[in-house]
C-alpha cells in the first residue's frame, strides 16, 4: 500500500485517538483524544461525534486529504467477546460508520485498516509497551498510543 502524507491516523471508538504524520519526521507532529464521560450512550455518542466533527474541520485546514482509520474487528476472544455480548461491538461499528461518514463529507480519502494487520495480536497495554520500549513514546492516552502505533506502522517502523 502506498501510503500518504501528510495523514491523519485514526483509532475510532467513544473515546477516539487521532495522529497526524508528515513523510519527513518519524513522531506524529499533532495528537489528541477525544472522549465524552456522559452514562447514556446515547448522548455520549452524540457528544463524541460532535467533537470528532469539528477536530477533522479544524484539521481540514492543515490539507490533510488522508485518513487512516482502524477498521473494528469482531473477538472472539477476551475482552472482545464480552464487549460483543454487551452490544459494545454494535455501538462501535455504529460510530465509526458515522465517523467515515464525517470523514467522506469533509473531503478525505479514507483508507480503512484492519486491526490485525498494524498490531497483530498486541492488546493495547502491550502496544503502550512497544511504543515506550522502541520509540520512547508515551501519550499517556492508549487511544493515542493506538493512532500513533498505525502511523508508524505505515511509516513502516513496527
Amino acid at each position: 500500500m502506498e501510503v500518504k502524507y501528510p495523514n491523519i491516523c485514526i483509532d475510532p471508538g467513544i473515546n477516539i485517538g487521532i495522529a497526524l504524520f508528515d513523510k519527513h519526521i518519524q513522531e506524529p507532529f499533532y495528537t489528541k483524544a477525544i472522549s465524552a464521560q456522559q452514562a447514556d450512550w446515547k448522548f455520549r455518542s452524540k457528544v463524541i461525534l460532535i467533537a470528532f466533527e469539528n477536530e477533522v474541520r479544524k484539521l481540514a485546514k492543515m490539507k490533510l486529504e488522508h485518513a487512516y482509520i482502524e477498521k473494528p474487528a469482531f473477538q472472539e476472544q477476551g475482552k472482545g467477546l464480552v464487549a460483543a455480548r454487551e452490544g459494545s461491538f454494535f455501538k462501535l461499528v455504529c460510530v465509526y460508520g458515522a465517523m467515515i461518514w464525517i470523514l467522506d463529507k469533509e473531503g478525505y480519502e479514507i483508507h480503512e485498516i484492519e486491526v490485525y494487520h498494524y498490531r497483530g495480536q498486541l492488546n493495547k497495554q502491550k502496544l503502550t509497551e512497544r511504543l515506550k520500549q522502541k520509540f520512547n513514546l508515551d501519550y499517556k492516552n492508549e487511544h493515542i498510543n493506538d493512532a500513533v502505533y498505525l502511523g508508524l506502522w505505515l511509516k513502516g517502523l513496527v
